[in-house]
């Protein structure tokens, strides 16, 4: 579906403008006609959320829906009163779309699929099963506690592991710059003057051999920020990336430790939201950015499918403890899988958290030693000879 900016004029005689989804203009134009909107001008427009908004954004519009249903009222009522008080242009836009298809009958959750695609697919099952049950409120609840335990654990590890990367680069770009420009400059000025103090032989040395790793890593640094950036954009270097970091020890364990955990959560959300087995398990290959684990995770669905136990399944994976799986087996023979899940989501959160604070605790100091030891040595190699230079002249 393509959305399109329209104006025209209503039965009434009335300038009429605003964005309607369809899949070509000429559709466009047949359905507003019917609608009794002749249409003037209709011109290609954005294709919704997905294109423009963050997830700051959608999260504010999620917030704002909840808060005002919460009050009493309708959809359309609350559609309305948002595209009124929002200053946001873009946003208007996507709020009138929401509107539109609304007004023409569509749900709330159906009307979202159109402009949302990948990891929200997860919030429009909950919201889907919500409006099933007549119950929308507590479906925007869940998303919204949901959104905010993520945002909470990404914030805790951001902050566990910014201070140590700050002060490495730091460091790094120091010792670049000095070992560069400053100790060339130095040496070649008391060249022939003064015997070079052990300090200086030191930084020389650590300046033909270190400055290239040390320009490597920046190097590094900068193709890995730049495959990044490729990688949310194309789904297809997204895929060879992949496969060879799959290659890769420590991003195996990273991925495999990211997965468990976003399984964990996302069953927990996803069964409290009203979803059945599997139906939230259908819904977490959305959430996934690993072609690799989605590919796996696909295995899932089938055997639950089959009519396999989730326990079994989940084994199946090599994904999760022993001791989860058997957690996992227990509670569905005992009908208590939601809790069990919600359990063990808090008990991996607890031990991630406390193994990044951990390491971040033992690196600060590791790194500010060294720091300090660079400091020396600097400070040794540059200072020593300028003061042997003016003893020789004093002398």
């Amino acid at each position: 579906m393509n959305t399109f900016f329209y104006r025209g004029i209503s039965e009434n005689g009335d300038f009429q403008s605003g964005y309607y989804t369809a899949n070509n203009k000429k559709q466009a134009i047949i359905e507003l006609q019917e609608k009794g909107v002749i249409v003037d001008k209709i011109r290609f427009s954005y294709k919704g959320f997905n294109f423009f908004i963050k997830k700051s954004s959608f999260k504010l519009v999620i917030n704002s829906i909840y808060e005002l249903i919460s009050s009493g009222l309708s959809m359309s009522e609350v559609l309305n009163f948002l595209i009124k008080y929002n200053s946001n242009p873009k946003l208007n836009l996507s709020i009138q779309l929401l509107l539109n298809d609304i007004n023409n009958g569509e749900n709330f959750s159906a009307s979202l699929k159109k402009q949302f695609t990948g990891e929200y697919e997860f919030y429009f099952s909950i919201l889907e099963t919500s409006e099933k049950v007549g119950n929308l409120e507590r479906g925007l609840k869940e998303i919204l506690d949901m959104m905010d335990e993520r945002e909470s654990l990404n914030n805790q590890i951001i902050t566990a592991i910014t201070y140590p990367v700050i002060l490495f680069f730091l460091m790094i770009s120091m010792l670049y710059i000095i070992l560069n420009y400053v100790l060339p400059n130095i040496i070649s000025n008391l060249d022939g003057v003064v015997s070079l103090p052990i300090s200086t032989k030191i930084l020389i040395y650590i300046e033909i051999y270190a400055s290239p790793i040390i320009l490597l890593i920046f190097l590094v640094f900068i193709l890995f920020s730049t495959i990044i950036i490729v990688n949310n954009r194309f789904t297809k270097s997204k895929k060879i990336l992949e496969r060879i970091l799959l290659s890769v020890p420590v991003y195996n364990f990273y991925l495999n430790l990211y997965t468990r955990g976003l399984v964990l959560k996302s069953m927990s959300f996803g069964l409290r939201g009203g979803l059945n087995i599997l139906e939230a398990n259908r819904s977490i290959i959305y959430s996934m950015s690993s072609n690799y684990m989605r590919d796996k995770f696909k295995k899932v669905i089938e055997d639950l499918e089959n009519g396999n136990r989730i326990s079994s399944s989940y084994d199946n994976l090599k994904l999760f403890s022993k001791l989860e799986i058997e957690t996992i087996k227990i509670a569905d023979e005992t009908d208590k899988l939601q809790k069990c899940f919600t359990i063990l989501s808090k008990n991996l959160e607890k031990k991630v958290l406390g193994r990044i604070k951990f390491i971040s605790k033992i690196i600060e100091p590791a790194i500010l030693i060294l720091f300090g030891l660079i400091i020396l040595i600097i400070a040794l190699g540059v200072m020593m000879p300028v003061l042997l230079t003016t003893q020789n002249i004093d002398i």
